[in-house]
C-alpha cells in the first residue's frame, strides 16, 4: 500500500529568502530617515539655542541703551552705559570675553549669554551721536555661524 501525501503547510526556501530580503531592505530605509530626521532635529535644537541666547542678550543690551542717558564704547568689545534709575545714575557695563557676554551693574558681574563667539560694540559719534551698532554672533555644534545685530539710541539723544 502507498503512502498518501498529505500537502505541505509553510514556506519554500526561496519565498522565505526573498521574505527577509524585503525586510531588511525596509528595516534599513526606516533606519535611514529616522537617522536623518534625528540629525535635522538636532541641527535644528542647537541653531534654536545659539539663536536664543544672542536673541536674548540682544534684547536686553538693546533695552538698556534705550533708558541709558550716556553711553560710551572704549574698544570694540565693551560697552559702558549711564542708566537712570530711582533718580540716580547707575552705571552699567557690557564686554564680551572668553566665549560669553558679560553684564556689570552696581558691582555685581553675571553673564549675560554664554557659548557666544563674537560680540561688537560700535559707537557711531559721527554719524549719529548716542547711536550703538551692536552684532552679537556664535557657533553651532556643525559650524553654522549665526549672526545678529541691531542698532539703538539713548534717551540724551532723543
Amino acid at each position: 500500500m502507498m503512502a498518501k501525501l498529505r500537502p505541505v503547510n509553510g514556506f519554500t526556501l526561496l519565498e522565505l529568502s526573498v521574505s527577509v530580503f524585503i525586510f531588511i531592505l525596509l528595516g534599513t530605509a526606516v533606519t535611514t530617515v529616522m537617522s536623518h530626521g534625528a540629525r535635522i532635529w538636532r541641527h535644528g535644537t542647537e541653531r534654536l539655542e545659539v539663536e536664543e541666547n544672542l536673541r536674548l542678550a540682544m534684547d536686553r543690551v538693546v533695552r538698556e541703551i534705550r533708558e541709558s542717558s550716556a553711553l560710551s564704547s572704549p574698544s570694540p568689545d565693551k560697552l559702558i552705559l549711564d542708566v537712570p534709575e530711582n533718580g540716580t545714575t547707575v552705571k552699567v557695563e557690557y564686554w564680551f570675553k572668553d566665549g560669553q557676554i558679560f553684564r556689570k551693574r552696581k558691582g555685581g558681574t553675571n553673564p549675560l549669554a554664554i557659548n557666544v563667539s563674537g560680540a561688537d560694540f560700535y559707537c557711531a559719534a559721527v554719524e549719529n551721536p548716542g547711536s550703538v551698532h551692536i552684532r552679537f554672533w556664535g557657533v553651532t555644534g556643525d559650524g553654522e555661524t549665526i549672526s545678529l545685530s541691531s542698532a539703538a539710541s539713548g534717551r540724551a539723544d532723543k
